[in-house]
């Protein structure tokens, strides 16, 4: 569960937030009572413009910053740290790889 904190939302929010009367919060004597007041027409609007929202784990990633070729290079590494763990490579491999890594 995730909340979505849209420009759109929070416009919501101070639209209800200025139609709100907030005789409530100052009718009262003291100040627990009215801070209470406000608190609870605050979390009423705030829950009701900008609601939870159910997302699955990969809507969650924000991985945008990350550019095609590097993800490329990220799974072309991959695979040759793994062919250099499985196999005894030449040294010429072993160098590519080598050179590789230091470019990446």
């Amino acid at each position: 569960m995730r909340r979505q904190l849209t420009n759109i939302n929070i416009e919501e929010f101070k639209n209800l937030l200025s139609m709100e009367s907030w005789n409530e919060v100052f009718n009262h004597s003291d100040e627990n009572s009215s801070l209470k007041a406000y608190m609870d027409i605050f979390l009423f609007c705030f829950e009701t413009a900008v609601a939870y929202k159910r997302q699955k784990l990969g809507e969650i990633r924000n991985n945008r910053w990350l550019s095609k070729g590097l993800i490329n290079s990220s799974k072309r590494m991959k695979i040759l740290n793994n062919l250099r763990r499985r196999f005894t490579l030449t040294n010429e491999a072993l160098k590519y790889i080598k050179k590789y890594q230091k470019n990446v």
